[in-house]
């Protein structure tokens, strides 16, 4: 065992005297696993979470049996046992997979029960109690399975009708009339798998350019909320303050004052007042002209920025990737800087194919499109709605992971390969991420992260700069 391997167990028991705790911690190891040994896992963890003891025992005997099975079939044991030992066995594990995705849970209960009932029958028992049991399970596994199909079919119908109704209220000309354009001929077909894969992938990228053009449109309304109570403001400012009433009050008395001067030196005084107020009122003015002018021109600006939205709305999806459908690497520094926006930290992560120049010397372009197509089929699904993914030349794929920290990212890479590992005729991964430094720019990054990608001999690590 690898030493790190062996400090991570030593670390996950350390501490652990009760046997309640060492069952936890041995379900939380084998969840970490993959195939059917992590759904094992979870359901011990479940069984541990409900203090469900009888069910623990029996999927603890479940994975000893099985193993057990396996070393007697490896090492040659298995052929010395008789056939009716041999058909038990078959069952017994027939069961256990089953019970793994029965629904309901009285289902799988019932089945694990079964398992263990024929796990504990040897040649020469009767097998009568056994045989009313399965035929009962049998029985109740048909019923099950038509209700589940009823149930599809009807929630298939509801569905269909809801999307009709949207769309008749829906403009032909609008974005979402197209999309449902796309969906609503699947659900006569619901088991194209590709077919259903590519549109749910369209509609992702869909909605993640709605939101950013939502969140335009509201930033926008929301400067013009404050820019218009200001703009009629400027222009009622003089009528209404007291600087204003005073000055009409002397213009509209001067006449009179005039008139009533007795001295030259009273009717100077007069002038200079009148020529100070008009030299304040030209100050107020002159102000409100250049407040004028920053006005207009941040609303010229708003709706520049409102039409560039519209525009933006109206205009069909461009700039995509014609191998993946992704957004295109010229792309990249318009999303990143979008997610540094909306949050102030953001880890880039770098998925790199391993031996992909092998793999396009020896099979050909067409083979190395086609295994690049199978992963971002297979890793679109896992990722969130705010992790865009694009396609970079040479079998790199760049995923942006905002507002997270560093190991949480890590985490979330790990997490991403785990998913992956479970699905078949995929390619083998190296990733590495690192955290968005603005000293850097984004070709040192990439080249960073290139540079820190795990050997092939280090198999799904995370490397991390």
């Amino acid at each position: 065992m690898p030493a790190a391997s062996r400090e991570m167990l030593e670390r996950r028991f350390a501490g652990l005297n009760q046997p309640d705790a060492l069952l936890a911690a041995f379900a939380d190891g084998l969840a970490g696993l993959g195939g059917e040994l992590a759904d094992m896992g979870l359901r011990l963890q479940a069984a541990c979470a409900e203090t469900d003891w009888s069910r623990a025992a029996r999927l603890l005997r479940q994975l000893l049996d099985k193993y057990i099975r396996t070393i007697e079939h490896s090492s040659g044991l298995g052929d010395i046992r008789s056939s009716s030992e041999r058909l038990r066995d078959l069952s017994v594990s027939l069961l256990d997979n089953m019970a793994l995705g029965l629904q309901p849970a009285s289902l799988a209960e019932q089945a694990e029960l079964l398992a263990d009932g024929l796990r504990q029958w040897q040649p020469g028992l009767a097998l009568e109690p056994l045989e009313q049991e399965l035929r009962l399970l049998d029985q109740q596994l048909q019923h099950s399975g038509h209700a589940a199909q009823e149930q599809r079919t009807l929630l298939l119908s509801l569905f269909a009708l809801l999307l009709d109704n949207i769309s008749q209220l829906l403009s032909p000309e609008s974005w979402l009339y197209a999309e449902l354009q796309q969906v609503m001929p699947l659900l006569d077909c619901p088991n194209d798998a590709a077919g259903l894969q590519q549109v749910l992938q369209s509609l992702r990228q869909a909605s993640y350019r709605q939101s950013l053009l939502q969140q335009g449109l509201e930033q926008t309304a929301s400067g013009l909320e404050h820019f218009t109570p200001r703009l009629a403001g400027c222009w009622t400012e003089f009528a209404t303050s007291a600087a204003g009433s005073q000055y009409l009050d002397r213009v509209r008395a001067l006449p009179l004052a005039l008139s009533q001067a007795r001295n030259g030196h009273e009717l100077v005084n007069l002038l200079n007042t009148l020529v100070a107020d008009t030299v304040q009122l030209q100050q107020q003015f002159t102000a409100l002209q250049a407040q004028q002018a920053q006005t207009q021109h941040a609303l010229e600006q708003a709706q520049a920025r409102l039409r560039q939205l519209q525009a933006d709305r109206q205009q069909p999806a461009a700039s995509r990737d014609p191998l993946t459908g992704l957004a295109a690497a010229s792309c990249l520094e318009a999303l990143i800087a979008d997610c540094l926006a909306r949050l102030p930290t953001l880890n880039l992560g770098l998925l790199a194919i391993t031996d992909f120049a092998s793999l396009r010397r020896q099979h050909g372009r067409q083979a190395s499109g086609e295994q690049q197509q199978r992963l971002v089929q297979a890793l679109s699904p896992l990722l969130h709605g705010d992790e865009p993914l694009l396609r970079l030349p040479e079998g790199l794929f760049v995923v942006l992971l905002p507002g997270a920290s560093l190991l949480a990212a890590h985490d979330r890479l790990a997490s991403l390969l785990r998913g992956l590992a479970a699905q078949p005729l995929l390619p083998a991964l190296r990733t590495s991420v690192m955290a968005w430094d603005p000293t850097l720019s984004l070709d040192q990054h990439l080249d960073r992260l290139e540079a820190d990608l795990p050997g092939d001999e280090h198999g799904a690590r995370v490397g991390v700069v």
